[in-house]
């Protein structure tokens, strides 16, 4: 009775024991982080692995030591490869093939920068604010042209051209410079020759990407020229590795496609729709200058049936872009009144309703456009005044964006300034400039989006972004 009285009390102290060291490691294992514990379960593994044979520790050494480059500049066949030992400097750790299988490379991966080392690098303004330090903010200055030499053979003619006027300013608005840039895509399809056995698809993108590194040196590239590139490098991964000059054929075929479609046509159906908007003696304002508003003004005056209207154009700087709309507006005999932004308190009374363009338009509905369109917005909410955008869909994107600092472009504060003052701000510490392109109107201060699919509330975008991004047909 006795003896199995104590076999019990045995089998229950062996039993309490285990229970006792599981809980001991449960509980030091709880005081690891998640990453400690993920490395440790890999070393497990690895450990395991080592163990049963699967990985050979000794192979895996001698491949790398035999894809190490040699340290002279000499042919491989003629160097020694003797086994010397390895001399650990005091700042140098170095890991034995087994401790790198186990616990990993904590080195971080270096940054591949294929075409940056072939397009020239545009000088930055060493005076910014620590705000907006996360920005590019270029000089004016073209003084990094002269690092292209007569020689190069990456960057193509069409794009040198682009790319200065880009620089200098020339060419603005979203629409404008897409068009630009497509011109020269297609010149750069043109001009191309195949080099024989390479692949298509893997060596036209490659020739491309020089290119589009330097248009982007010269100036940020908008959210429509973006979406071009994608659209773009879509068809070229669908291309055959065959080279074949039809292959070029049909990928030019379908980029002028895409700017009849996605850009001359869209034009024109939005303009359409924002041209129904306007009454006979409506009082329209106009804030800077958008190809899509000049359409709609252009179509509600010719072809809407005897309505006769007015236009306010209200102007900032720093290019006064509303001046080439009074120009063009004044070809058509239309009754125009220019203004500055600081009139609109006396101008906002007398209106009917707003008509703007758009550099782009976010996800969650916010409006960027030209600086100085949300404050046109405000005034408009304020003496409760219709606020129509005019965008194509091309210039939708699937980011959303609250304010004007985590994503603008910036641009030499130069040209805020008579010449005599450039240099007293840049000399003077405590003076600090800086000329932001675009603002961020909220989806609340807009009334309607004019876009080729319709008449759309600005809080709806989201799903016609998520219709684009998933490649359905709506246009």
């Amino acid at each position: 009775m006795f003896n199995v009285f104590f076999k019990v009390l045995d089998k229950f102290g062996k039993i309490y024991k285990d229970f006792m060291a599981d809980s001991n490691q449960s509980a030091s294992t709880k005081q690891l982080s998640a990453k400690q514990l993920k490395k440790l379960r890999r070393a497990e593994k690895t450990q395991a692995r080592i163990d049963t044979g699967e990985i050979d520790v000794a192979q895996i050494s001698k491949q790398r030591e035999e894809k190490k480059p040699p340290k002279h500049k000499a042919d491989q066949n003629s160097i020694e490869h003797t086994s010397k030992p390895q001399t650990k400097s005091p700042n140098v750790k170095i890991k034995s093939a087994e401790q790198e299988l186990v616990v990993g490379s904590t080195l971080k991966p270096t940054k591949k920068h294929i075409a940056s080392e072939e397009a020239p690098s545009r000088k930055k303004i060493d005076k910014q604010m620590n705000f907006f330090s996360h920005l590019d903010r270029y000089s004016y200055s073209l003084d990094f042209m002269n690092e292209l030499g007569f020689d190069q053979k990456a960057i193509h003619p069409a794009f040198i051209r682009l790319g200065l006027q880009f620089a200098s300013l020339n060419i603005l608005g979203s629409t404008n410079r897409t068009l630009k840039f497509l011109d020269a895509l297609e010149t750069f399809l043109a001009d191309y020759r195949c080099t024989p056995g390479v692949p298509l698809n893997r060596e036209l993108e490659q020739r491309l990407k020089p290119n589009i590194t330097f248009i982007n040196q010269c100036r940020p590239m908008s959210i429509s020229m973006d979406n071009a590139i994608h659209y773009l490098k879509d068809n070229i991964s669908t291309l055959p590795s065959e080279k074949s000059e039809s292959q070029l054929k049909i990928l030019l075929e379908e980029m002028e496609k895409y700017k009849t479609r996605r850009i001359d046509m869209s034009v024109e159906s939005a303009s359409d729709i924002a041209s129904k908007r306007i009454s006979p003696g409506d009082v329209v304002l106009v804030y800077s200058d958008s190809s899509t508003v000049r359409s709609a003004l252009k179509k509600a005056w010719q072809y809407g049936k005897g309505v006769r209207f007015s236009v306010v154009i209200i102007d900032s700087k720093p290019f006064y872009e509303g001046k080439k709309l009074l120009q063009f507006l004044r070809k058509l005999k239309i009754k125009c009144t220019y203004g500055l932004i600081n009139t609109l308190s006396y101008i906002m009374p007398t209106i009917s309703l707003v008509m703007v363009g758009a550099s782009a338009l976010f996800a969650n509905g916010a409006v960027m456009s030209r600086v100085g369109t949300s404050s046109v917005a405000l005034f408009a909410r304020q003496y409760r005044k219709s606020f129509i955008v005019c965008c194509e869909t091309l210039k939708f994107s699937e980011r959303s964006q609250t304010d004007s600092i985590v994503y603008n472009e910036l641009i030499d504060p130069d040209y805020l300034l008579p010449p005599e003052l450039s240099d007293y701000w840049r000399s003077t510490s405590k003076i600090h400039m800086i000329n932001c392109l675009y603002d961020v109107t909220p989806p609340e201060l807009v009334s309607m989006v004019a876009c080729e699919i319709g008449e759309v509330p600005a809080k709806s975008l989201a799903i016609l972004v998520k219709l684009k991004y998933l490649n359905v047909q709506y246009d």
